[in-house]
């Protein structure tokens, strides 16, 4: 005999399969278009068949699809986390939402990057070579840049209630791997950068760093939308 809900209105709420499936694959299909597109293009250049990749779809470039892209997952990812904070005014929520705010900000008026530029500009690092100085002081920028939005999710994640903690870990762990892409892989495309700018492989490590970045930026937007709803639906517990 079936079983019938005991609420209709519970048969009739979405899973967070159904809720989210369908978003989360629409956004990681855009991300693997944009990335092969970008691929696409640095195949061409290398064949001699384009004389470089257009500007929009090089997603290295600044204010390209690709930039405008991420740029609007942290701002929707920012949104839900502003919603729930309405609903639950802890320290883990606000943490979440002042770091997702900075680092809005930071992808896309590429503020750490405009400041490193100035740093480099304006000094050379003590006992680095000559060739490798272009970016070494936007490296140890970089770092402490990254630490510090490091820190202060760990700490909220550690402080958070046992309704959050977890959540708040997952977010803080990706935040890592996108440090990862922003800061090492960086590193590399900005040494490749500087000894052979017109190289195929300058262009492929721009498209690991940034096609990486990209993927990150869409589980960090998935993983927030996902502890945003858990607050939105009622969860109770200290955050």
């Amino acid at each position: 005999m079936a079983a019938y809900a005991s609420n209709p209105a519970e048969a009739l709420r979405p899973s967070a399969a159904v809720t989210f499936g369908m978003p989360v694959a629409a956004m990681v299909a855009l991300d693997v278009a944009l990335i092969a597109t970008n691929a696409w293009g640095i195949a061409m250049v290398e064949r001699g068949s384009m004389v470089e990749v257009p500007y929009l779809l090089d997603v290295s470039t600044d204010f390209g699809l690709g930039e405008r892209w991420n740029a609007i997952k942290w701002a929707v990812a920012l949104g839900a986390v502003l919603a729930a904070f309405e609903v639950r005014r802890g320290l883990a929520v606000a943490v979440l939402a002042i770091v997702l705010g900075v680092m809005l900000a930071d992808d896309y008026l590429r503020v750490h990057e405009q400041v490193a530029t100035l740093l480099d500009a304006a000094a050379t690092l003590p006992g680095v070579p000559d060739g490798l100085q272009r970016g070494a002081w936007g490296f140890v920028y970089t770092l402490g840049f990254g630490a510090a939005i490091l820190s202060a999710m760990l700490l909220a994640a550690l402080r958070a209630g046992p309704v959050l903690r977890g959540s708040m870990l997952s977010l803080f762990w990706l935040l890592v791997l996108l440090g990862g892409f922003g800061i090492f892989i960086d590193l590399f495309h900005a040494v490749a950068q500087g000894l052979s700018p017109e190289a195929v492989g300058t262009a492929v490590w721009g498209l690991v760093e940034n096609g990486g970045e990209m993927l990150v930026i869409t589980a960090i937007a998935v993983g927030t939308l996902r502890l945003s709803w858990r607050i939105l639906r009622g969860s109770r517990g200290p955050g």
